[in-house]
């Protein structure tokens, strides 16, 4: 068995302004991975690979000083990744240095959250805190080359790197608002609409309820004009990773 108790990912995000293909990600983020393997063959395992990202700032995380008021805007991502994965090795060198093939398929769920602070110093707008959480499940899959050089004693060092795939939309969850209590808790879901004035994408949090729709500033014109939240975080996975066998 071999588990994989730590990896250092960098994930380079795919993104476009394009109006049906909106998508955000974090630029990067570090990544707790342990994937234990059962050896079938002398060059075939199998394993169960289980990546965590802790919560990483994406799309905004900015504060802005106004002569009456302070907005701190920040969103941020978690994520689970749970995948079957197949290991094939298919060369050794004379140092014993084992070259191998990896790849796995999935599921992600995926949490996006904004928090929204206003400090009142003036009349508008008034001090609150109000944000949304909204959940997502994706679809990942993964293609991997590397290697792994024997570090005595059951220890084991590995490098790798591929292309990963995981993809999600239709992001739904809940609002808050502290000081608001008719839009405390009301479900909705994160739709993108593009202003057709100012070419600009905005990811906005939508009720499910169209009657609310007026509480939250949205039209239902807005609402038929936009297109589900996609989160992208396809791309690049590099990785060093630390094994021990038993």
């Amino acid at each position: 068995t071999e588990i994989y108790t730590l990896s250092l990912h960098d994930a380079l995000p795919i993104s476009s302004d394009q109006y049906q293909t909106v998508s955000y990600g974090p630029d990067s983020a570090v990544l707790l991975e342990v994937t234990p393997f059962y050896p079938l063959t002398q060059n075939l395992e199998i394993g169960v690979d289980f990546t965590y990202w802790a919560f990483t700032p994406m799309v905004f995380d900015a504060s802005d000083i106004h002569p009456d008021y302070f907005h701190d805007w920040q969103r941020n991502f978690s994520s689970l990744e749970l995948n079957a994965a197949s290991r094939v090795y298919f060369y050794k060198s004379h140092n014993g240095t084992q070259f191998f093939l990896e790849g796995k398929v999935g599921i992600q769920p995926m949490t996006a959250q904004l928090v929204q602070t206003y400090q009142d110093t003036g009349n508008t707008p008034s001090t609150d805190q109000t944000g949304e959480i909204a959940n997502s499940m994706g679809f990942d899959a993964a293609i991997k080359i590397g290697a792994e050089m024997d570090l005595g004693n059951g220890f084991s060092l590995g490098f790798n790197g591929g292309y990963q795939y995981s993809y999600a939309t239709g992001f739904n969850g809940t609002f808050t608002d502290a000081a608001d209590a008719s839009r405390n808790g009301v479900p909705g879901s994160l739709l993108v609409f593009k202003d057709p004035s100012s070419g600009l994408n905005t990811v906005t949090f939508v009720p499910n309820n169209s009657a609310d729709y007026s509480n939250f500033g949205v039209t239902s014109a807005e609402v038929a004009a936009s297109r589900k939240l996609v989160m992208d975080l396809s791309g690049l996975r590099l990785a060093v990773d630390l094994s021990y066998k038993f």
